[in-house]
């Protein structure tokens, strides 16, 4: 039998084996009957132990483990003196800084898995550990594990407009140095949904309001880190380590306890993208009180006009903390211009989302949505089952419900069927008594028959509170297009209230405010670079972060250690070629080296999303292979990996990627000519 046992997640355990003055042996474990779900979980904390802790590392033939010093659990410690917590808290911090010195990014830190001693502190579980830069963590419905979201960043909840990157640990050591300080987390609330949403919009009390004795200095440093955007935090570990010395000298009395004695918040060394919306006040007021008309009870309709590169998702997104403390369902679909011939791929994307939430319920919760559809559905219950297989299999429906199912109507009826199976789905919402949004994206798109779904939704009176976003390039949607033809229809019908919102482009004012917040100078130092920038890309927001890119590619816009940003006015404005979207990314994609060219070329004939197993079938390359030459990309953001906070390990063989705008696909598909584009 073990000395003791800690436990590293639902599946994974962690048992000291050994002990004695001097050590302890740990030696990790799957619990019986979960050995396939948690293989990759130990090969990865295997695999990145070697690299961080190979003076711990402990290969024992079958099993893995850590050799420790003597030493505690963080999460079993408490402190009396002052100065000994601020030296356990440089030692935590000190351990993310190896990890980040190696190049990786951990993404879910947390106290249970420090292991203090006097000299350091050793992060004992590395499942989750990725050298990937950055990160998209798409809306997924939420793990009903509240302890697993505690220390979780804002912008890897699938919930925020952020991309995650090293900055997302800062906020855990937030919220870790919250939890040693205060003995207490900062959020506490009891669902995954409300705490979620802590993260995204509430400031915690401040520590030294919790415990007067904690010096401000202090209390600013960790409020710091729990900043909700990434670029409002430490811009690394060795900046929050410094003020830590200053905390130290303040408690020993040698410096004044005054927040202007920390440093300022640096520079940022990267040219990020648009985290927040700029110029979209007005209508982010409009589509809120439309979700709020729709919650209310009532489903309502919402089209955002504009062409590629504004913002339109962006302006959705804004919606996701409201509809995270409603504890909403969210589901959406993507035409793309490849899949425009496929019936209803974009409504199926959406509604087959479903399916993630179903799982997460209760069994009395899903004998409660099995009566609700059976009885909203009647007899078209069969052939929605037999259309979205994954509804009927989370819902535990049986084989014999879909045994009824009417085959061989007429294409008529059979559509208007399908049409009526959707509204009646729909329906089942309003006793559901959680909101429903549908988000229906870049419907200049979709086929026919999708967009007479979407006509005959919108023409039905309905009281079940569901709002249906759809997106729209309106300069590829002409006055004869069939979706302006079905919004006549609609508007005509009058039954559903709908919303147009325009958006427009960025003015000068804008695009200052975004580089000033950005990299943290006054709005009147961008002057010339704004106008520059606004007079190429038409105020594009899309444009206007690549447009910065290409000038920090070509060494025109630099970051300087003391100084932060310079930028040289007189070459920027000898550039050509960048007065379009298409021209300005492909100077940046003749930039990466020819073999990662190809791969993205290959990889865009797969659509704006693509996964591992994919580029290895269409390659015949392993998938390590693969991830070494996507990287470049990668760490140039024309492609983001696509993370689950229900999964947070990043495994090769199974990466879900995506294109950071399918303009930057249609780029790539354009370098293959057409017989390669064929194969």
């Amino acid at each position: 039998m073990p000395y003791s046992t800690r436990k590293l997640d639902d599946r994974v355990l962690f048992d000291c084996i050994e002990r004695d003055n001097q050590r302890s042996v740990w030696l990790k474990r799957v619990e019986a009957g979960a050995e396939s779900l948690a293989g990759e979980r130990l090969k990865n904390d295997n695999r990145w132990h070697q690299i961080v802790n190979p003076n711990y590392f402990l290969d024992n033939g079958d099993q893995h483990g850590l050799v420790l010093p003597q030493g505690g659990w963080l999460d079993e410690l408490r402190w009396d003196n002052l100065l000994e917590a601020i030296g356990v808290a440089e030692r935590i911090v000190g351990a993310v800084k190896h990890i980040h010195q190696t190049g990786l990014i951990h993404r879910a830190l947390n106290p249970s898995i420090f292991y203090v001693t006097d000299q350091h502190a050793i992060v004992i579980d590395l499942a989750t550990v990725t050298q990937i830069r950055f990160i998209h963590t798409p809306w997924l419905p939420l793990p009903q594990n509240v302890s697993s979201l505690r220390c979780v960043a804002p912008e890897l909840t699938g919930r925020s407009q952020a991309i995650g990157d090293a900055r997302c640990d800062l906020y855990s050591l937030g919220v870790i140095l919250y939890y040693w300080f205060a003995g207490a987390y900062p959020f506490t609330a009891d669902s995954s949904a409300r705490i979620v949403h802590q993260h995204l919009v509430v400031t915690p009390k401040r520590l030294n309001h919790i415990n007067p004795q904690l010096p401000e200095v202090l209390a600013e440093v960790v409020a710091r880190l729990l900043a909700k955007q990434p670029y409002q935090r430490y811009r690394d570990v060795d900046a929050l380590l410094n003020d830590l010395v200053t905390v130290r000298q303040v408690v020993l009395g040698q410096r004044k306890d005054d927040i202007s004695i920390i440093s300022r918040l640096g520079f940022t060394s990267e040219i990020e993208r648009v985290g927040s919306l700029y110029g979209r006040d007005n209508q982010l007021r409009q589509l809120e009180k439309k979700y709020s008309m729709s919650r209310e009870g009532g489903t309502q309709g919402v089209f955002i006009n504009g062409r590629s590169g504004l913002g339109k998702t962006s302006l959705v997104r804004n919606l996701y903390p409201q509809m995270t403390a409603d504890n909403a369902f969210f589901i959406s679909g993507k035409y793309e211009h490849s899949t425009s011939g496929v019936p209803y791929i974009g409504w199926l994307l959406a509604i087959e989302s479903l399916a993630g939430y179903f799982r997460q319920m209760s069994s009395e919760q899903l004998t409660q949505w099995r009566s609700w559809l059976a009885e909203a559905m009647s007899d078209y219950l069969a052939a929605f089952l037999s259309w979205v297989p994954d509804i009927k299999s989370s819902l535990g429906f049986s084989d014999s419900t879909i045994a009824t199912q009417q085959t061989n109507l007429p294409s008529s009826e059979a559509k208007q069927r399908l049409n009526e199976t959707v509204r009646r789905l729909l329906s089942v919402f309003e006793y559901a008594e959680r909101p429903l949004v549908i988000f229906l994206d870049d419907l200049q798109w979709a086929d026919q028959a999708s967009v007479e779904l979407l006509e005959w939704i919108l023409t039905q009176p309905s009281r079940a509170p569901v709002l249906l976003i759809g997106s729209v390039r309106e300069d590829e949607v002409n006055s004869g297009h069939p979706l302006s033809i079905a919004i006549q229809e609609i508007e005509r019908a009058n039954v559903i209230p709908l919303k147009h919102i325009q958006l427009d482009e960025l003015s000068v004012d804008d695009i200052s405010l975004l580089l000033a917040e950005k990299v943290q100078h006054e709005t009147r130092q961008f002057k010339q670079l704004a106008d520059w920038l606004h007079k190429h890309s038409h105020g594009n927001p899309f444009m206007v972060w690549q447009l910065l890119k290409t000038l920090s590619q070509k060494g025109l816009l630099q970051y300087q250690l003391e100084t932060g940003w310079r930028w040289r006015m007189d070459a920027i404005n000898e550039l050509d070629q960048v007065d379009d979207i298409f021209s300005v990314i492909q100077l940046r994609f003749q930039l990466l080296q020819t073999d990662v060219q190809y791969l993205l070329a290959q990889a865009a004939c797969i659509g704006v999303r693509f996964d591992m197993a994919s580029l290895v079938r269409l390659t015949g390359q392993t998938p390590e292979t693969i991830l070494e030459q996507l990287l470049p990309a990668i760490n140039d953001e024309f492609v983001v990996v696509e993370a689950n906070i229900k999964s947070p390990i990043l495994d090769e063989s199974n990466m879900r990627f995506r294109f950071i705008h399918d303009r930057v696909q249609e780029v790539a598909h354009r370098t293959l000519d057409t017989s390669s584009r064929a194969k």
